[in-house]
């Protein structure tokens, strides 16, 4: 690690000084809280902080799948948590990807009403899934404001799973690196700073509002209110969060033949997802197959889920062509078996906002406005 520094004068005055709001974690979470702060607050001094260079997290790392969840998800969702809940999971991620893309525009994060199609090993699982079509178009069909959100398909072009599959019509697909760039010009433009590199060590109350001791730096910086929006890492700040960070990796081939895809596509319950990328391919997940190497917050990456993930694109994805791997990555997401985001005041001027479940795109934006809502109540 590197020795602490001390700011000098005008770094301190003109970035860290008279903070009302410091928002630890620059993803979607915390950019679009800074965004409520300041439609809330025009004249409130609004800084982000994050200790990646370039995004991290899930945020700038996820697949760019605009989802609400395949009818086996919900029927997932059903069983464990009852019908009710589950419509609530439902409602609360389509109002999360309204919200966004009402921000920041479908143009300007590339977003392609696209529809997403769950596909299935074998004919059985798929009987058990389309058995309850009927019955989740009609119960989300007030939350979806589509007379069929499901109806049943063929999958042409791909092998080694069931030809018929199951559609979701109320699915798309971003760009996530053009979302996340957006997300930090609208900052930019209400003068709300984003610092990076720095990592929080501790936080401490004080008469005078919050203290923010980071590992990069000899002197805490003070803010009237802290927000914490680390999702998967916020165990690393506040050491009783029921958090389970989970590492999902990615990987994106070189140029391919990939007309056969038209939408998202989802495998094993969502825990495998691939999806065009212009004139590539992209494949993640697989987290299900080496559980004990990826319950981990570390960005480290791993061969067996890269073989894997490499092979369902050869038996599945890319029959019959030669391809390379051009791209490989990891992110961190929080998963576990509860879905319930957590939304708390963790003491007085203390916030906090985690455990998005894997479905930040969705619900982020809406968890942002909501602890923001929470910080200035």
């Amino acid at each position: 690690m590197n020795t602490p520094q001390n700011l000098s004068y005008w770094e301190y005055k003109s970035y860290l000084d008279d903070i009302d709001y410091l928002i630890v974690g620059a993803g979607i979470v915390g950019m679009t809280a800074a965004i409520e702060l300041k439609s809330q607050e025009p004249d409130a001094r609004i800084v982000l902080i994050d200790k990646c260079s370039i995004g991290g997290g899930a945020s700038s790392r996820n697949a760019g799948f605009a989802c609400i969840g395949s009818i086996s998800e919900l029927m997932h969702d059903e069983k464990q948590y009852g019908t009710d809940k589950t419509l609530d999971i439902i409602s609360s991620r389509l109002d999360g990807l309204h919200r966004l893309r009402s921000l920041l525009g479908d143009d300007a994060i590339s977003y392609r009403d696209s529809g997403g199609c769950e596909l299935f090993r074998t004919a059985e699982e798929y009987i058990a899934a389309f058995e309850t079509i009927d019955k989740w178009n009609s119960a989300i069909e007030s939350i979806t404001e589509l007379d069929k959100t499901y109806s049943a398909s063929n999958c042409n072009g791909l092998s080694g799973v069931s030809n018929q599959c199951i559609v979701n019509h109320s699915e798309g697909l971003i760009d996530t690196g053009m979302m996340y760039r957006q997300l930090e010009a609208f900052l930019t433009e209400q003068d709300i700073r984003i610092i990076r590199g720095l990592a929080v060590a501790k936080y401490e109350k004080g008469g005078s509002g919050v203290a923010v001791y980071f590992e990069e730096l000899v002197k805490p910086v003070l803010t009237k209110n802290l927000l914490i929006c680390t999702n998967a890492f916020t165990a690393h700040i506040l050491y009783s969060a029921d958090v389970v960070a989970c590492r999902n990796q990615v990987l994106v081939t070189s140029p391919v033949k990939n007309d056969h895809l038209t939408m998202g596509y989802h495998l094993d319950g969502g825990y495998i997802y691939f999806r065009p990328v212009a004139d590539r391919v992209l494949i993640g997940g697989g987290r299900h197959q080496h559980p004990s190497e990826n319950n981990t917050s570390e960005y480290a990456l791993s061969d067996d889920n890269k073989g894997y993930l490499s092979e369902l694109l050869r038996s599945v994805v890319l029959p019959n062509q030669d391809f390379d791997i051009d791209h490989h990555w990891s992110g961190i997401l929080c998963g576990g078996d509860v879905r319930d985001p957590v939304l708390e005041e963790v003491e007085p001027h203390v916030y906090a906002a985690y455990r998005l479940g894997g479905m930040g795109v969705a619900i982020g934006s809406a968890i942002g406005r909501d602890i923001a809502h929470l910080a200035i109540s």
